[in-house]
């Protein structure tokens, strides 16, 4: 997986012996603007050496939260890539409309498998949890995978394009 990070994922809490990470991007968003938060210039230079050497088949995946409940907001999502925790704690960033882009990255073409869990707020707080989504993604594709939250229901949506 193509996860630019410090850590495998994410725990702050000191019994899981603390943790951190750096977050998560395309390979071309590094190499067009960099890391995400500073490293150092020679770590930078490697990675970018060495993800311009080997440059895999990658695809990119856009992960999309949209609550359908009126008065309902979305206040956290906690999402899982192929067994690894790709989004917990970290801050949402507002999409198109009602659309909350919560995860976007480079993956290697092949199979994979995604699910998350939503907390909405409203009168009281809410969650729902999304089934696990199997796909496959080719090469140069983009996969577009859309949660539609509803009450206690999670429903799925993808779309592909090239490219």
């Amino acid at each position: 997986m193509l996860i630019l990070s410090a850590s495998r994922g994410f725990c702050c809490s000191p019994a899981y012996g603390g943790g951190y990470t750096i977050g998560a991007q395309t390979v071309a968003e590094f190499l067009d603007r960099g890391p995400l938060k500073p490293l150092p210039p020679e770590l930078v230079e490697e990675i970018r050496a060495h993800l311009t050497a080997h440059p895999g088949p990658t695809a990119t995946l856009d992960l999309v939260a949209v609550v359908a409940d009126p008065g309902r907001r979305l206040v956290r999502v906690d999402a899982e890539l192929d067994g690894t925790w790709i989004t917990a704690g970290r801050p949402l960033s507002r999409g198109d409309g009602d659309e909350v882009v919560f995860f976007a990255v480079s993956v290697p073409a092949g199979e994979h498998t995604v699910g998350a869990a939503f907390v909405t707020e409203g009168a009281a707080p809410n969650l729902t949890q999304s089934p696990d989504v199997a796909f496959t993604v080719a090469a140069d594709e983009r996969l577009r995978i859309v949660f539609t939250i509803a009450g206690s229901t999670a429903a799925v949506v993808t779309t592909r394009t090239a490219g």
